[in-house]
């Protein structure tokens, strides 16, 4: 059974458009809770971050405006503000490629092993060089570029499918966060207006946690799309090998 399933989700087999996304997500929610054991740490990081950069610009960045636009912001303040927000977008763009490179780490898994493996000791650490296992797989799709625009049919259908399902369940997941980013910012607006801001004390602490929550889970929805296009490759190459093949057969003496 088990020889049986690693043939079917094997990479090198010509697949249709159904195919291709339904093995790709097949062998991620298949995989899921060795894949969550590999990559949990790298993908908490990312979400502390991005919760830490979203809950500033939500909170505390507006406020700072109406502080702007009423003429109590100092400089320093600006500064300040400014220092967070680059050093947050840095490390979220760094933890961002952590844990693309952890995707791409899991890929070469299956294509060498024919299996994603357990985790590892120490739980995704191992996967520190995310722009080496970015540059393999950028290498090899450079390599069959001829191949894969060949088979943009297949690119395109599978890439917009995957891209549907992909924002609905971010758009889903965003929900929550969205309504608290409402309702801070008609806060600071009634305040400019010369309201008292009726936000509780909490709402800063509450917006990191429900941005950070949704941070991550996020992570392993986009995480999900690499799967399919996975696939893509695969496919692409196969069909091409074997036209290849029954080309040369033609000229066989």
């Amino acid at each position: 059974m088990e020889k049986k399933k690693i043939n079917d989700d094997s990479l090198m087999k010509s697949r249709s458009t159904k195919a291709c996304i339904t093995t790709g997500y097949r062998l991620y929610m298949g995989s899921f809770r060795r894949i969550f054991r590999q990559t949990w740490v790298p993908f908490l990081v990312y979400a502390i971050i991005s919760g830490v950069l979203t809950s500033y610009l939500t909170v505390k960045y507006p406020a700072l405006l109406a502080e702007m636009v009423k003429g109590t912001a100092t400089s320093a303040d600006a500064a300040w503000a400014i220092t967070i927000l680059g050093g947050t977008s840095l490390l979220s763009l760094l933890a961002t490629l952590w844990c693309i490179g952890c995707g791409f780490g899991l890929l070469r898994q299956h294509n060498r092993d024919g299996i994603i493996h357990q985790a590892a000791k120490w739980h995704g650490l191992g996967q520190l060089s995310p722009l080496r296992s970015f540059g393999r797989a950028l290498s090899r799709v450079l390599r069959n570029l001829t191949a894969l625009l060949r088979h943009f049919g297949l690119l395109f259908s599978v890439l917009f499918v995957v891209a549907v399902f992909t924002l609905m369940a971010l758009l889903l997941t965003m929900l929550p966060a969205t309504i608290l980013a409402i309702a801070n910012g008609e806060a600071q607006t009634g305040a400019l207006m010369g309201d008292p801001l009726g936000m509780p004390g909490y709402m800063t602490s509450l917006t990191l946690i429900v941005f950070t929550i949704a941070g991550f889970i996020q992570g392993y929805i986009l995480l999900s799309t690499l799967f399919p296009t996975y696939y893509i490759y695969g496919s692409a190459v196969t069909q091409e090998k074997e036209r290849n093949e029954k080309k040369n057969s033609l000229y066989r003496p």
